[in-house]
């Protein structure tokens, strides 16, 4: 993301979804099979045991036999359920118990059908006229829109994306010190995501100090925590300030919800956050205007009461091997095409996502400058829709990649990970051997003239469209041979 351009971050998002949907029409008008691996959605369906009960349950909705009721009796409240809080508090932040970090319903606000809503909410209550939040690079794909909607701006804290894409407390505290006038917060994905960046203990707790010292509030975008179960939370870190302990749960308030580790949807989902802050949680409660229905909080309900603990860390064992298999791919290319001809950022282990990015001199070859050039490229030579590493605030050329559930129209499967490799393996034959060039690509299917992060920023015009598509010679591929486990 550049420092000058923030405020434009959102119609640029705007422009490449616009720029993305018109390529795809064309890739799609010359044959070309498009594999979307764009999308942040998981491939395991919800576990048998809570299918069979969230149907049950469903079918007592309808015929009306189902008891819409606490544990005491009492109707179900439409703006917090105390079952959920519960259920919360003893499921839904597993990692809290593993550090001794206790949770309890009072400590537990639940919001209906998204933890976006919880996040962007928790967003409005800490917004001000020109105010910032604080978010490392690497963010995932549509934070920038959230945080803008409030009138926001995002600035980046810097991260090494050769070190995992962490943050140091160093970093941190001069971002802190240099928008401390304008700042309202911070806003920290994790346990990671694009990537899982594995901080320490000691990490930890050297973060938690500068945000101590610094008295800044922190959002915890915890969405991905029931795929990754063995983390340390940051809300659970212990620091000494003042000559005495403080808990990072003070002052974080983390989000959660179960469509990433329960697969749920539609109005099975719901949101939650938890603080040790309680005035901050009930400013959050007041402005959440989404009230639960009764036969919601009962499809919740059943939901987090029937899907076992052992489904969400087989889940992350499968999620491993995809991870560790994915590796061998990236190894498989480089010793074809030369070391280093593609480059796997990160040390991800149960993640759902890869960071991808190519050779400077491949790139160098293509004409491709930044992330949105290289995305552009990847959609138009070989039919693969991935995230522009720009969206995640990166600068560097790098595309983002699920590799949980590659998808082509309604068909999701990690097995489709073997047409993903192959068309990456097209991409780097195309440029390598074939002198193929962003420019030429675009040409190639009769679209959009190339545009650069640069161009945008100087009003270029970015919607003009070449003449006609013309006609792609056959690649033939030998599919990638090592197997899924």
């Amino acid at each position: 993301m550049y420092e000058s351009s923030f405020i434009k971050y959102s119609h640029l998002i705007q422009s490449i979804s616009t720029r993305k949907s018109k390529i795809s029409r064309k890739v799609r008008d010359i044959g070309e099979e498009i594999l979307d691996v764009y999308h942040g959605e998981m491939y395991y369906p919800m576990h048998q045991k809570a299918q069979d009960a969230v149907l049950q349950m469903a079918r007592k909705i309808v015929t009306g036999e189902a008891k819409l009721t606490e544990t005491n009796g009492e109707l179900y409240n439409k703006s917090q359920p105390q079952i959920l809080r519960q259920l919360a508090a003893e499921k839904l932040y597993p990692q809290f118990l593993h550090a001794n970090l206790q949770l309890t319903p009072n400590e537990i606000i639940t919001c209906p059908y998204s933890s976006l809503v919880m996040l962007e909410t928790a967003l409005m209550t800490l917004a001000k006229p020109k105010g910032i939040i604080l978010c490392p690079q690497g963010f995932y794909k549509s934070t920038a829109l959230h945080v803008e909607k409030f009138n926001l701006e995002l600035r980046n804290i810097e991260v090494d994306l050769e070190d995992d894409a962490r943050f140091t407390p160093q970093t941190l505290r001069q971002a802190i010190q240099k928008y401390r006038h304008r700042l309202c917060g911070i806003l920290f994905t994790m346990p990671g995501n694009p990537l899982v960046t594995e901080y320490s203990v000691q990490e930890l707790q050297a973060i938690g100090k500068v945000l101590v010292e610094e008295n800044v509030k922190v959002i915890v975008d915890a969405t991905f925590t029931g795929i990754y179960n063995h983390h340390l939370p940051l809300a659970a870190v212990q620091v000494e300030h003042l000559g005495q302990k403080y808990t990072l749960h003070q002052q974080t308030l983390t989000i959660t919800g179960v469509s990433k580790g329960h697969h749920a949807s539609g109005p099975i989902k719901i949101g939650v956050a938890t603080s040790g802050n309680k005035q901050w949680l009930a400013a959050i409660k007041n402005k959440l205007v989404l009230s639960f229905q009764r036969e919601t909080t009962a499809l919740a309900r059943t939901l987090l009461e029937h899907t076992p603990l052992s489904y969400l860390l087989d889940n992350e064992l499968k999620m491993k091997a995809i991870q560790r298999r994915v590796k061998q791919y990236v190894l498989d290319l480089n010793k074809q095409f030369g070391e280093g001809v593609i480059k796997y950022y990160g040390s991800a282990k149960y993640g759902p996502f890869i960071l991808l990015t190519f050779r400077k001199e491949l790139l160098k070859m293509a004409g491709i400058k930044d992330s949105w050039q290289l995305a552009d490229m990847l959609l138009a030579s070989v039919g693969l829709n991935c995230v522009s590493g720009m969206r995640m605030g990166l600068k560097e050329p790098c595309v983002r990649i699920n590799v949980n559930a590659p998808r082509i129209g309604n068909n999701k499967e990690p097995k489709l990970i073997t047409m993903l490799f192959a068309k990456l393996k097209r991409f780097i034959f195309e440029i390598q051997e074939e002198r193929l060039t962003y420019t030429a690509a675009l040409e190639r299917i009769g679209s959009h003239t190339p545009i650069s992060v640069d161009d945008y920023f100087k009003g270029k015009d970015i919607e003009r469209v070449s003449s006609s598509p013309k006609r792609i010679k056959p690649f033939i591929i030998k599919e990638f041979q090592t197997p899924l486990s």
